[in-house]
C-alpha cells in the first residue's frame, strides 16, 4: 500500500486550480465503502470528480482515470484511490511529521486489521479493532486536530458495514456523528454526479480513440433519452428498434458537416410500429429535431447540429474537443490502436520482373509493401511477406535461345565468360524484337522454356 507521509493535504477548503480537468470516477457504487472513501477524499482535497466511463477500466470495480492520461487508471481498493487523490492536490497545510505517520499507521491498520476481520466475519477479531479505536481516540479525529485521510478511510469502512454495531463504543459513536456531515455530502455529491451523468447525452468514453465511435456513443444516447421521454422505458428494443452500425458515418461533402446520424429515420418507424408516437411528430426530419434538441447547443462534442433531407442530422466536431483528443495520443506518446479481430494476411510486394534490369522505381512499391505490412503488424494481424518472383515462362526461353544465338561461345560453358549486358532492358527489348519477328526465334524459345522447367541443368 503506498504511503501518504508529508503529501496528505489537510484542509477541506483546499481547491484545485479552475483549470484543471475533472478526475474520472468510473464505476461508482452506493454506500460502498470505497466509493464512499473517494468522494470524501476529493471533497477534502478539492479534486473535481466526473462520472463517466473508460476503456482503460477492465473490470467492474471503481476506479479513478486521470484525464491528461486516460491510460493512467488508479483503482484495486478505496485507500490507494483516495491517496491518489490527496497526491493530485498536493496543496494546502501539511500535516506534521507525526500526524502525517499517525495517519499512514491508520490507513494501513484499515486494511489488515478492520477491514480483514470484517471481510472474514471474524467476531472477535472485530471487537478487538473497534476496542483499539475507542481506546486509542483522543477527540473525534484519528490523527491531529482536524479532518485527514486516516478518518476517511476508518469511518467509511464503519458506516458502509451493516454488521457493525457501535452502541457499546460511545467514542466511536461521537467519532462518526461528528462526520456525518461530511458522509452525507459526499453521498449528495456522487448522487448528483450520477443524476448529471445519466441526464447528460454526452455519455462518452473520452478515452475512445475512435471518432465514429465518440459520435456513435452521443447520437445514441441522444436516441435511448428520447425513448425513455416517450415511453418510459430507456431500452431501444422495447420500441423493436436496434442500433445498426453504419449509423453514424462521416459527411460526404465537408462543407455540409463532418459527421453525419441516420438514427431519425429507423427511430420514427419504431415508435411509429409501437403505437407510441409524439403527437408533434409527423416525419422523420420531426425525430431528428428533438435528437439536436436533446443534444443541446453547448454539448463538449459536436456543434453546429442541423437537419438535412429526410431526416439526417449533420454535425461539426468542437475544436476544443478534437483538441483533447489529439493530445491524449501525444501523453501517451502512440498512435491508438483499432479494435479488430486478429487475421492472417498475405502481402505481395515489389516483385521485380527478373528478366529486366531493376531500378530506383521498384523502391515504389516495396517501400509501400512493407509500410502495409507494419500498419497490419501493429494492429495485431499475423502477416506474411511474398516477393513474388513470377514463372519462368516464355520471356525466358527468348533471353536463353537471344543469349545463345548472339553470344554462341558463352552459351553453355561453366567456364566462358560472361557478356557485358548491364542494360538489359535493351537486352530484353532485343530478344523480344526477334521473338516478334521470327518464327523459327520463337519455337526455338518455346522448346527453351519446356527445357528449363524440366529442368535441364544447360
Amino acid at each position: 500500500m503506498a504511503k501518504g507521509g508529508s503529501n496528505d493535504a489537510a484542509a477541506a477548503t483546499t481547491t484545485t486550480s479552475s483549470a484543471a480537468a475533472p478526475i474520472l470516477l468510473v464505476n461508482p457504487s452506493d454506500k460502498d465503502a470505497a466509493t464512499l472513501k473517494v468522494v470524501w477524499a476529493s471533497k477534502l482535497y478539492g479534486v473535481e470528480l466526473q462520472v463517466g466511463t473508460s476503456s482503460a477500466v477492465k473490470t467492474q470495480k471503481t476506479a479513478l482515470v486521470y484525464p491528461k492520461d486516460p491510460q493512467q487508471v488508479v483503482s484495486g481498493g478505496g485507500n490507494a484511490m483516495a491517496l491518489a487523490l490527496a497526491h493530485m492536490a498536493n496543496r494546502g497545510h501539511r500535516l506534521s511529521l507525526t500526524d502525517s505517520l499517525l495517519c499512514d499507521e491508520w490507513c494501513e491498520w484499515e486494511r489488515t486489521v478492520l477491514r480483514q476481520a470484517l471481510t472474514t466475519k471474524n467476531q472477535k477479531k472485530l471487537a478487538a479493532a473497534l476496542t483499539h479505536i475507542e481506546t486509542t481516540l483522543q477527540g473525534v479525529h484519528l490523527a491531529g486536530q482536524k479532518e485527514t485521510l486516516a478518518d476517511v478511510v476508518v469511518v467509511s469502512t464503519l458506516v458502509t458495514d451493516k454488521d457493525i454495531d457501535l452502541s457499546p463504543y460511545p467514542g466511536l459513536t461521537r467519532l462518526v456523528a461528528s462526520h456525518q456531515p461530511a458522509i452525507q455530502a459526499s453521498w449528495e455529491t456522487l448522487a448528483h454526479a450520477k443524476e448529471t451523468a445519466a441526464k447528460s447525452s454526452f455519455q462518452v468514453d473520452m478515452s475512445e480513440p475512435s471518432l465514429n465511435k465518440v459520435l456513435t456513443a452521443v447520437f445514441q444516447s441522444a436516441v435511448m433519452e428520447l425513448v425513455q421521454q416517450v415511453t418510459g422505458v430507456n431500452d431501444l428494443e422495447s420500441i423493436g428498434l436496434t442500433w445498426a452500425a453504419n449509423l453514424v458515418s462521416r459527411c460526404n461533402n465537408p462543407k455540409h458537416g463532418d459527421f453525419q446520424c441516420s438514427a431519425a429515420m429507423p427511430t420514427f418507424a419504431a415508435l411509429k410500429k409501437s403505437g407510441k408516437m409524439p403527437a408533434d411528430v409527423k416525419k422523420p426530419p420531426d425525430v431528428a429535431q428533438k435528437l439536436i434538441a436533446l443534444i443541446g447547443d453547448n454539448h463538449p462534442v459536436v456543434t453546429e447540429l442541423s437537419v438535412n433531407g429526410p431526416g439526417f442530422v449533420l454535425c461539426r466536431l468542437q475544436a476544443k474537443f478534437l483538441q483533447q483528443h489529439i493530445n491524449q495520443f501525444v501523453a501517451n506518446g502512440k498512435l491508438p490502436v483499432p479494435k479488430v479481430p486478429p487475421q492472417t494476411c498475405l502481402v505481395d510486394f515489389s516483385s521485380p520482373n527478373i528478366a529486366k534490369e531493376m531500378h530506383v522505381g521498384h523502391l515504389r512499391s516495396t517501400i509501400i509493401g512493407e509500410s502495409v505490412c507494419r500498419v497490419l503488424e501493429y494492429v495485431g494481424h499475423k502477416v506474411h511477406r511474398v516477393n513474388h518472383v513470377g514463372d519462368w515462362g516464355t520471356q525466358f526461353g527468348m533471353l536463353i535461345q537471344y543469349l545463345r544465338e548472339e553470344y554462341p561461345d558463352v552459351a553453355g560453358k561453366d567456364d566462358g565468360e560472361l557478356p557485358n549486358i548491364t542494360d538489359l532492358t535493351v537486352f530484353y527489348k532485343n530478344a523480344k524484337q526477334r521473338f516478334d519477328d521470327s518464327p523459327e526465334f520463337k519455337k526455338a524459345s518455346q522448346l527453351n522454356v519446356v527445357q528449363l522447367q524440366a529442368g535441364d541443368p544447360e
